[in-house]
């Protein structure tokens, strides 16, 4: 069954504006946080909660590294996605974790935040996790973001012109159709907009997809 969006947009500002503490610097409440952190833990890694302004801002949530520093003492990066990431300087793994947003078959995505600024299809980390019932699935960011962008030919400055904007939550909200509540359940001005997109078609076009048993 679909989750309501209010539900939906009230999840996403709770992993968002939570406040920090627990292990790994968790935000409080955060079940998802933590089945991604032990996740990740069971297989070697090591997952550090960002900064909350860095998280605000960037749609980041975590840095991964291995459990285990090299010769000099410095973290491992945990993976190296592709052949050609190979000899690249990063040390480590940013990711965004966004849990259980495929529904029905279809992903629940961000395109625009509340204050207006990119929504979370733009974070800036190396990839984004998603629960898919007893596996975490990470997709590499920048491949789905260029994908999507490509097969619907838009860039985040020109949306207006391509959205059709509806209020109703019963609407079937699939790209180019978006949803924009107005007002947000504590009264203040929402422009968010969130649509659905066809998750088999995100995952078999996307580059880079690593899979964890929770």
């Amino acid at each position: 069954m679909l989750l309501l969006f209010d539900q939906l947009v009230e999840q996403i500002l709770s992993e968002a504006f939570g406040g920090s503490g627990g292990q790994h610097g968790l935000r409080k409440g955060s079940e998802t946080e933590r089945r991604f952190v032990e996740a990740l833990k069971r297989v070697g890694l090591k997952a550090v909660a960002v900064s909350s302004d860095v998280e605000r801002t960037k749609h980041i949530d975590f840095t991964v590294f291995l459990n285990k520093n090299d010769a000099k003492g410095k973290p491992m990066r945990a993976w190296v996605d592709l052949p050609e990431n190979q000899g690249v300087g990063a040390n480590s793994n940013t990711v965004e974790v966004k849990g259980d947003k495929v529904k029905n078959g279809f992903l629940n995505m961000e395109l625009r935040g509340i204050t207006g600024h990119p929504g979370w299809l733009y974070s800036q980390g190396n990839y984004m996790s998603f629960e898919i019932e007893d596996e975490i699935v990470m997709v590499k960011t920048r491949k789905m973001k260029d994908y999507i962008e490509r097969k619907y030919n838009f860039k985040f400055d020109t949306l207006p012109k391509i959205v059709q904007v509806t209020h109703d939550q019963n609407a079937n909200r699939v790209f180019p159709v978006v949803f924009n509540r107005s007002v947000d359940a504590n009264g203040r001005n929402d422009q968010s907009w969130m649509t659905r997109f066809s998750w088999d078609d995100i995952y078999q076009n996307c580059k880079s997809v690593l899979v964890f048993k929770k």
